[in-house]
């Protein structure tokens, strides 16, 4: 089943809501929503109802074939601590924006698209909150602008870069409301950082390369671990804090 809006100005917000709303009547299967072009604004109306009245059904899924797809509310799937969420998939040339709101996504999968963080709440919920394994394959991108609070939370998961390359230019900070956090970079393929990274947790590449770019940072983690089978390449900035280690096939 499947919701394929290809034009904002054809299928409004209320329509998708009606179509989800349809869904649900007809069938207890989860709503796959696909967005193959054009800009739409996407909020918790467009993932209802959950299971129970109000809420978002993790069960959805959502596919960004092409286009821009903007995030409108606050906490569209729950708060920071939520731990389900619609699995997303961006592919191809789609683009998924934060646009100034902060929202927690759970296992994120990339198939050459970008996850754009351009705003959030303020410091500690910036643009976007990682959790659970974020899968890549592909070219794709996490990318971010100029704009205040457009950082990326991670809470010590796993990029999984099955092939090709995700580069990450948005800044990658520690876990939503404060808390200490790091990654594991798996997979066969490579993990770009370009940004400047506030991370202090620990930063391990378990398989494939992890690649700390030129003006790229991570300036303050507590551990830096390239495991057998992993790679870390750094033409950029690496400062370890007070304690802290570098470990090479450990």
């Amino acid at each position: 089943m499947k919701l394929r809006p290809v034009c904002s100005s054809l299928i409004s917000a209320p329509a998708l809501r009606l179509a989800a709303l349809a869904l649900a009547a007809t069938s207890a299967h989860a709503a796959t929503f696909t967005w193959g072009g054009g800009t739409g604004n996407w909020n918790s109306v467009n993932w209802l109802p959950g299971p129970v009245a109000g809420t978002v059904n993790p069960a959805d899924s959502a596919i960004v074939t092409g286009g821009l797809v903007n995030f409108t509310q606050h906490d569209t799937f729950g708060a920071a601590a939520t731990t389900t969420s619609p699995l997303i998939t961006i592919d191809n040339t789609g683009t998924l924006a934060s646009n100034g709101w902060f929202t927690t996504i759970i296992g994120l999968n990339f198939t050459g698209g970008t996850l754009h963080a351009n705003g959030g709440a303020n410091a500690n919920f910036q643009a976007f909150n990682l959790k659970g394994t974020v899968t890549s394959s592909g070219t794709s991108a996490i990318t971010s602008t100029g704009a205040a609070f457009s950082g990326v939370h991670v809470n010590n998961n796993t990029f999984d870069v099955s092939s090709g390359t995700l580069t990450v230019s948005a800044s990658l900070q520690n876990a939503a409301g404060g808390g200490v956090a790091g990654f594991t970079k798996a997979g066969a393929g490579t993990m770009t950082l370009s940004g400047v990274n506030g991370l202090t947790g620990s930063v391990v590449s378990s398989a494939g390369t992890l690649n700390l770019a030129s003006g790229g940072s991570l300036t303050n983690i507590s551990v830096l671990n390239s495991k057998s089978g992993g790679a870390v390449t750094i033409s950029g900035t690496v400062t370890i804090g007070n304690a802290g280690s570098f470990g090479v096939g450990a």
